[in-house]
């Protein structure tokens, strides 16, 4: 909790510092949506885990810009992402030795993402390319989870399961076209690459790895 508190009290003193700037040079809002392609290396303790499948989901949030330095500026995004993974055991086998089939755990993952970003924009005219990149700290909102064998079918809360808090790597870019004064349309891809273990539970492993295309719209205040 600690250390969420200090990045997010470093990331709004340097929003606070853009927005000063942007006085001269600019400070937008904006809006953005998109869909994330997920992955990720899980491992346990537990012999029996077959394998892990991730699928991705829907990325949507807000979004603040401030410049920073020429070309240069900061950008902070408040950023729903829900992400879905399977987890297929070995399911043992019966008194007379044969196979009962494999056992899956489906995930369902809500999260709140703050990526925290440094980026710079190409002065090329109304069509700009950019890149970008930064932290992104998640928090867990909720994970459902759906266990199924060939006799059984159950849901429950998973929630607890999993850490409340996960830090990543974020890179990306892309461009911003003016469609307006002041109103841009933009599109990027990134690759979010998880740092650490986001299971709460000792001896599981989760890491995550994301690609992403966001398509948004920012209005210069």
């Amino acid at each position: 909790m600690k250390r969420l508190a200090i990045l997010l009290v470093v990331g709004l003193s340097l929003l606070g510092g853009a927005k000063t700037a942007s006085a001269q040079e600019g400070f937008w809002l904006g809006a953005k949506a998109g869909y994330g392609w997920s992955s990720t290396d899980a491992s346990t303790d537990l012999e029996i885990l077959k394998g892990t499948d991730a699928s991705g989901g829907f990325v949507a949030g807000l979004s603040a810009e401030g410049a920073w330095y020429k070309g240069l500026s900061v950008q902070g995004e408040l950023l729903y992402v829900r992400q879905e993974a399977k987890n297929t055991y070995w399911g043992g086998t019966n008194d007379n030795g044969n196979y009962q089939g494999d056992v899956s755990a489906d995930y369902a993952f809500e999260t709140l993402e703050i990526p925290l970003l440094v980026k710079y924009t190409f002065a090329t005219g109304k069509l700009s390319p950019f890149v970008l990149a930064g932290l992104n700290t998640s928090i867990s909102l909720n994970v459902d989870s759906k266990t199924e064998d060939p006799r059984y079918t159950g849901s429950e809360d998973a929630t607890d399961q999993f850490a409340k808090y996960w830090f990543s790597l974020e890179v990306g870019a892309g461009a911003q076209l003016e469609v307006g004064n002041g109103v841009f349309l933009t599109l990027d891809g990134r690759y979010v690459h998880g740092l650490g273990n986001s299971a709460a539970q000792g001896g599981d492993d989760w890491k995550w790895r994301d690609l992403r295309v966001l398509g948004g719209l920012k209005v210069r205040m």
